[in-house]
């Protein structure tokens, strides 16, 4: 007949299954520490592998320039270039509210610092330009890109509803605020990991539309 084997720990009495079990754990806690956190982090990569490739796509295309062969370049510094590293593995790996948080943080520092770029340029060539302060709010600095052209008015509106997501997370809201997680998940009837995924997808379609942009590229040298 079909079924488990007569040597499996699950066809064993009760107390031989412990001993096995005692057994098992004895052997895990003598192998050497590199060798369990390996096995806990292939454990972990083989969970969902297919669906880390997909959420890899769009950044892959990004640095790729969507197959038009020029570079990423980002200003902002250190704060944007380890912004940029930690969204792009946050939203592979699938921790959606980092991805959120992150990508909020490396686009309101690399729109600065671009006003901050073009208001040098236009001292330089003797334009005239609002200079920008040393500690701009993030509004401040999507009507700065707004005014130079950088961004048109959908991408005005997205980066807006991306601060209050990213608000509504890093900020604390009961249960009965609109924007709280749970309060949407009750509203649309669907659970909140989901919303949190929706959000982080939206998060980095507006990442790569920002940063796709001929501001941010560079012919790299051959």
């Amino acid at each position: 007949r079909g079924g488990l084997p007569r040597d499996s720990p699950r066809c064993l009495s009760t107390p031989v299954r412990r001993r096995f079990s005692r057994v098992c754990a004895l052997m895990f806690e003598t192998l050497p520490p590199e060798t369990v956190a390996l096995r806990i982090l292939l454990r972990d990569l083989e969970g969902d592998l297919e669906e880390r490739v997909e959420r890899l796509r769009p950044i892959m295309a990004l640095e790729f320039d969507f197959g038009g062969g020029q570079g990423l370049m980002l200003p902002g510094g250190t704060p944007a270039q380890a912004a940029y590293l930690e969204t792009r593995q946050a939203f592979v790996v699938g921790n959606f509210v980092s991805v959120v948080l992150l990508s909020q943080c490396l686009l309101e520092n690399v729109l600065a610092a671009h006003v901050g770029i073009e208001a040098l340029s236009a001292e330089i060539h003797r334009r005239e330009f609002v200079a920008p302060t040393e500690k701009p709010t993030f509004r401040r600095t999507i009507e700065a890109c707004t005014a130079i052209g950088l961004i048109n008015e959908d991408d005005e509106h997205d980066l807006l509803r991306l601060a209050k997501l990213r608000n509504a997370l890093s900020h604390f809201r009961t249960v009965d605020h609109a924007s709280h997680i749970d309060r949407r998940a009750m509203t649309e009837l669907r659970s909140g990991p989901s919303i949190l995924a929706d959000d982080a997808r939206f998060a980095i379609s507006v990442f790569v539309r920002i940063l796709a942009k001929p501001a941010f590229r560079f012919k790299p040298d051959p």
